[in-house]
């Protein structure tokens, strides 16, 4: 089936959700070699991904997901898939401009994911690990205290007790073995990772997501909402980021109950100036993981500045599909005084506590 795919695709001509389904389970089997397996997903890349094909695939690779939700409800999932911070260096993925601006921002979900906690939201955060990136969230949380290699029932512990889990693969799904190379080995982004978002171990009823391509919000939003996800946010920065930037406009997909809404939001309408991309950068190699937790740690503490602004930004869609606000703009304010409180600080002191305590399972 995958080269009949494969053929049917390199003509520009679409799968149905029978025949992606039909793909993905041969390359989950470990029936495809890594070679078909790259071609279908870059053959895909190149003509452009499908609802109908995200649609079938992304409901194979959810029936192979862990769930994380055994010791009490996730409210909300957060994912994006970090490219700027593992591949920062990729010709295209980079500012856009000649000013030579930075490629990688700092760790904004990671810092996303403390305050939209401190503001009272129950959430399961996908992650990245890489073996050359010190930007990605595995190391940054590392960096902060917090160990990112729990097994499932302590992550699912860890949002019951924490109100925050984090997940990487493999522990998100026993599929991750078969799809890693997606990530590592192929420099363009291909259909991983718009399904690696959409996988929701965590069965919140409520999703926010950031992609790597403009043009693909709406067709990511049609697929969680056919996957019963009640209410959505998927976004892209115009500056490139799979987040909700404050460099210019930001394209928004709204889910709720099956509609769909599809927007620009400005960073003015929130009261934050446009600032350049450099002004959220991560840092270089000299600058990786400990720097970056330093970064998150002042954010946390009350530091002003663009920094902060990005995070409340990206904080408001957790908080308002946890149903805590009506809107991004009330949303917003609900992330300021999670800061302010201190209670985005308390979250992340308790997780790595929590983290790092030895005890066996209850």
């Amino acid at each position: 089936m995958i080269l009949d795919c494969i053929e049917k695709v390199f003509h520009g001509q679409d799968l149905a959700v029978e025949e992606a389904t039909a793909a993905m389970e041969e390359i989950l089997a470990g029936e495809a070699t890594a070679t078909q397996s790259s071609a279908l997903l870059v053959a895909l890349a190149m003509k452009g991904e499908t609802e109908q094909e995200l649609l079938g695939m992304a409901r194979v690779l959810r029936g192979k997901t862990y769930l994380f939700s055994q010791y009490g409800p996730v409210e909300v999932g957060l994912c994006n898939s970090e490219r700027r911070l593992l591949l920062p260096n990729i010709e295209g993925q980079g500012s856009g401009n000649a000013g030579g601006e930075p490629g990688a921002t700092f760790n904004i979900s990671t810092a996303t994911a403390f305050v939209a906690a401190g503001a009272g939201v129950r959430l399961l955060q996908q992650g990245h690990r890489s073996a050359n990136s010190d930007l990605e969230s595995a190391r940054v949380l590392e960096a902060l205290g917090i160990n990112t290699r729990l097994p499932v029932w302590k992550i699912a512990r860890g949002v019951a007790e924490v109100g925050l889990g984090f997940v990487f693969e493999p522990v998100i799904s026993q599929a991750m073995e078969q799809l890693s190379f997606a990530y590592r080995e192929i420099p363009v982004p291909t259909a991983f990772q718009l399904l690696l978002p959409m996988l929701d171990p965590g069965g919140a009823p409520g999703l926010v997501i950031g992609v790597h391509s403009a043009r693909m919000t709406e067709t990511v939003g049609r697929v969680v909402a056919q996957l019963g996800v009640r209410r959505a946010f998927v976004f892209h920065g115009s500056d490139g980021l799979d987040e909700i930037t404050n460099t210019g406009p930001t394209t928004l997909v709204e889910v709720r109950e099956g509609q769909i809404s599809v927007s620009q939001i400005q960073p003015g309408e929130f009261g934050f100036p446009v600032v350049r991309l450099e002004e959220l950068a991560g840092g270089d190699a000299s600058q990786c993981a400990a720097h970056n937790a330093e970064m998150i740690r002042s954010i946390l503490q009350g530091e002003t500045g663009p920094r902060r602004h990005v995070v409340l930004l990206n904080a408001a869609p957790v908080i308002v599909c946890a149903g805590k606000a009506q809107d991004l703009a009330e949303g917003v304010k609900l992330a300021g005084e999670a800061i302010d409180s201190g209670r985005a600080l308390h979250v992340l002191e308790r997780m790595a506590a929590f983290s790092q305590q030895s005890e066996p399972r209850q």
